[in-house]
């Protein structure tokens, strides 16, 4: 797997605040025939995961479109639907330690190159960040590492981050430990008009629009969800959390917290 891009969050002393991002580095799944995922771990008490690109209640066997890195296992502690979930488990960090737990799907996106994408995911917290840490819960990112597209969650709120601008939005809220809450992230692909946008049924939406949200020559591929810290983003020690997230869609087309 190409080298993983690092986000880096930072704020400037100046008029306002500003955000700056560098780059150091650069199953039981079944296919159809326009090279879609859905994945045989979907939640029979929900919504049919019929008709999108990917869909998964972790169920079952693992899709064939994931892989995972880190410490992330299927759990039965928490589940939004059914009995099952993705874990995450991040140890315990000092100050500018890294931890990257992610369950990845670098295939979808990759493969159909949609103009547009939505992401939706169930999430889990046991506490935020540390106060001053940043942590990424969704990214998308080319295969070959540069630039990406980003949903942070600090002690103190949410922020949607196009690494490619240098640019965020805050929602002005966090997010909620110990509950299930929804996101729905957002991406109109574009060199320099598009929309990166993160809307849920616990915080007001953040949205970046008029704006870069990927490159010709680094074109998104990959996603990556669950515990993501640069070690910039580590400012203060880091205690041990968990994530868990359930009911995962990965489609080109419009998707709600309903679906």
């Amino acid at each position: 797997m190409a080298a993983r891009a690092l986000a880096v969050w930072t704020v400037v002393a100046a008029a306002g605040c500003g955000r700056l991002a560098f780059d150091p580095s650069g199953d039981g799944g079944t296919s159809g025939d326009d090279g879609s995922s859905t994945s045989d771990g979907s939640d029979a008490s929900g919504p049919s995961c019929a008709g999108f690109d990917v869909c998964d209640g972790f169920e079952g066997a693992l899709g064939a479109n994931w892989t995972t890195l880190s410490t992330v296992s299927v759990d039965t502690a928490q589940a939004h639907r059914g009995t099952r979930s993705m874990r995450f488990q991040s140890p315990a960090l000092l100050t500018n330690q890294s931890a990257y737990i992610n369950l990845i799907d670098s295939t979808t996106i990759g493969a159909f190159t949609p103009t547009t994408v939505y992401m939706r995911s169930w999430f889990f917290l046991d506490s935020l960040p540390a106060a001053a840490n940043r942590m990424y819960l969704i990214s998308t990112e080319p295969s070959a590492g540069g630039n990406g597209d980003f949903l942070f969650a600090f002690s103190n709120d949410t922020d949607v981050f196009s690494q490619y601008e240098n640019q965020s939005q805050t929602s002005g809220f966090p997010f909620p430990t110990d509950t299930w809450f929804c996101v729905v992230l957002h991406i109109d692909r574009s060199m320099t008009a598009g929309l990166l946008s993160a809307s849920s049924d616990v915080v007001p939406t953040a949205t970046l629009s008029g704006i870069a949200t990927d490159s010709s020559s680094q074109p998104l591929a990959i996603v990556y969800f669950g515990i993501s810290f640069a070690p910039i983003n580590v400012q203060n020690a880091q205690p041990a959390m968990n994530v868990w997230m359930d009911d995962v869609i990965i489609h080109h087309a419009p998707v709600t917290c309903a679906d």
